[in-house]
């Protein structure tokens, strides 16, 4: 085998242990964002508060609702509607599946937003 191929075949290894490497922090990033926004919003929808989330798109910097977050390309009605409707149904006797659906819906697009912008805005 010569020095030539040999150095191809270590250069491809490293890329791909390399592309191995960001896989993983993305999957962990993910998974923290996923992780933190389900505790927040079983927080927020218990308490009644609309908790403040950093906002994907503006490299985490600035702060938003919940609600908006949760329903940010409809109404304030809908949006409020929606946030009150779950912290009701969370106040209820068979409220516990539907919170659980409900969290792990928004924390798995929020979770989702967070892995693209680490990706587009260079974090990863």
């Amino acid at each position: 085998m010569s020095a030539l191929h040999v150095q191809y075949e270590n250069q491809a290894q490293a890329g791909a242990e390399a592309q191995m490497q960001r896989q993983d922090r993305a999957i962990r990033q993910y998974t923290l964002a996923h992780d933190q926004l389900k505790t927040l919003l079983v927080e927020s929808v218990k308490s009644g508060n609309d908790i403040k989330l950093p906002r994907p798109g503006d490299r985490f910097s600035t702060l938003f609702a919940t609600s908006t977050y949760l329903a940010e390309s409809v109404s304030p009605e809908a949006r409020d509607l929606l946030f009150r409707a779950c912290g009701a149904a969370v106040r209820g006797e068979n409220a516990s599946g539907m919170l659980e659906a409900f969290v792990e819906c928004v924390a798995r697009d929020y979770a989702d937003d967070y892995a693209d912008e680490m990706v587009e805005g260079g974090g990863l």
